[in-house]
């Protein structure tokens, strides 16, 4: 397995929490649609309309004092023959105390298996008590280095990995979308009719992670969001849709938890850690 970009795998976990915040609407949409004289309460919206309204409004959107897990899972034989699993699982904290204490950890692992070898590799990184984290372990090599940095500098170096990581696919659009109410309260909201710049991502991806394989070319992405009544994220689940039948399995889900969520912090001083001077642009390379 080649030597993994911090980029994307930040971006991995950054994409399913962010979607909301970037996706524009195609032509389908009712974004491109005349304005309404008369506005309509979100009960009133067709499925069509509530789902983009979703999507627009920024009603969904990462929070202080939230927990995204994700787990990415590709499984198949190479030729026909040697079975392969590539695991990728990340678990992102998010936290700020009543006293303003703003915590941040995620925590990224990638594994393949067959039944001839093994490979994995751990990324950590996160922000507490004014420093800055970064522990990666790949194969047994270990690195753990923290640097000073104030809170408002580390959320734009996170930003700015976000934003130029996003930039290198173009526009993440979708065309179709619907949202029902489900049997137990919460609204489902599908999406599908992605764009090149989507189709184009989740491509990335496949060739990073699976490229041991025949890749057909990605033909949609269909994304389903279970949400709160109060819109409040649920799960992401994501399936892709290929233009022949893949050789492989690919499934990727992720859920949010915002009760009960807790830390304990990384021992910085201690546990082989080192003082560097500035740790921002290891994660922006």
């Amino acid at each position: 397995m080649k030597k993994l970009s911090v980029k994307l795998l930040s971006l991995i976990i950054t994409i399913l929490l962010i979607l909301p915040l970037v996706f524009s609407c195609g032509e389908e949409s009712p974004a491109q649609e005349s304005k309404p004289t008369v506005k309509k309460s979100f009960e009133e919206m067709d499925e069509k309309e509530k789902a983009f309204y979703l999507l627009k409004s920024d009603v969904i959107k990462k929070t202080t004092n939230m927990r995204i897990d994700s787990k990415m899972i590709i499984t198949g034989s190479v030729n026909g023959l040697v079975p392969v699993e590539i695991k990728i699982t990340t678990a992102d904290v998010d936290l700020t105390s009543d006293s303003g204490e703003y915590t941040h950890n995620s925590i990224t692992r990638v594994s393949a298996k067959s039944q001839y070898s093994s490979a994995s590799t751990f990324l950590m990184y996160g922000y507490q008590d004014g420093k800055m984290y970064i522990f990666t372990s790949t194969n047994g090599e270990t690195s753990r280095q923290w640097s000073p940095v104030s809170e408002e500098d580390y959320k734009k170096c996170i930003k700015d990995v976000e934003s130029s990581a996003m930039s290198d696919f173009g526009d993440l659009e979708v065309t179709r979308g619907s949202c029902i109410l489900s049997e137990n309260g919460n609204y489902i909201a599908t999406y599908s009719g992605a764009s090149k710049g989507l189709i184009a991502f989740f491509e990335k991806i496949l060739t990073e992670y699976a490229s041991m394989f025949k890749i057909p070319p990605v033909e949609d992405v269909v994304l389903t969001y279970e949400i709160t009544p109060d819109f409040k994220l649920i799960s992401i689940k994501i399936d892709l849709v290929f233009k022949k039948e893949p050789y492989f399995d690919f499934s990727m889900i992720t859920n949010a938890t915002y009760d009960n969520i807790s830390f304990e912090k990384i021992d910085l001083e201690g546990d082989g850690f080192v003082q560097v001077e500035d740790l921002r642009d290891q994660l922006k390379q």
